[in-house]
């Protein structure tokens, strides 16, 4: 009867941490998962938190969620921390390092196209970039890693001034992603680069002030916004 009860209160928690993740509260979500002892659960939160770290340039914080995630992923993911580490090092300063190493990582074909788009975006190749990117939204096994490889194509896209696709891109995130932030604080980018300031500021200011956003998420919002007016 105790086992019961006990695996009608796990069933609980993993839907209640399911339904925080997808609102887009994500430490909340972790620590649910961490109780519910579901690994995959955890470490897919502490990989969105990581996500939004890398693209703030928080390396501090970056670095402690890879160590977090290396206490939980399988030593099969070594590629993975490659690619985790060489934005790490990219957001240190540490250029010819983060390139080189995004260049040999080895994995599956998403991992290795998502790699090689990063090496080319950080090497200033934007249009050799986006091949990349596409490449690794086709090979893309979850949505998850479907959604990051398609952020990395808007972002490139954005780079080498093709709007107007970045625009779609940006447009299919925010449909089939609605609770994610990043596609938000792509499109205010694209509406600042297009002349639209002031609607690229409101979205910014919304985000920077927004009680749900992470901090990764309000911090890159508050600076963007700095810059937009």
């Amino acid at each position: 009867m105790i086992a019961v009860a006990v695996l009608f209160l796990l069933a609980g928690t993993l839907e209640d941490a399911g339904a925080l993740e997808q609102q887009g509260a994500l430490w909340q979500a972790g620590a649910l998962y961490e109780q519910a002892r579901c690994p995959s659960g955890e470490a897919r939160v502490l990989g969105s938190l990581l996500e939004e770290a890398l693209y703030a340039g928080h390396t501090g914080r970056a670095s402690m969620l890879i160590r977090d995630l290396m206490e939980i992923i399988p030593d099969s993911c070594t590629g993975e921390l490659d690619y985790w580490y060489a934005r790490l090092a990219w957001g240190a300063g540490l250029d010819s390092l983060a390139i080189a190493t995004l260049d040999g990582t080895a994995g599956d074909p998403w991992l290795v196209h998502r790699s090689r788009g990063t090496a080319l975006l950080y090497s200033g190749r934007p249009f050799d970039a986006a091949v990349e990117f596409r490449a690794a939204v086709e090979e893309a096994s979850t949505a998850r890693r479907a959604f990051y490889a398609a952020l990395d194509l808007g972002f490139s896209l954005i780079s080498c001034g093709m709007y107007d696709d970045a625009s779609r891109v940006i447009r299919f995130l925010s449909a089939a992603y609605p609770s994610e932030a990043l596609p938000r604080v792509q499109e205010a980018i694209l509406l600042w680069r297009t002349g639209m300031g002031g609607r690229a500021a409101s979205l910014l200011d919304s985000l920077a002030s927004s009680r749900t956003a992470s901090v990764a998420i309000r911090d890159m919002s508050s600076r963007l916004l700095e810059r937009v007016e």
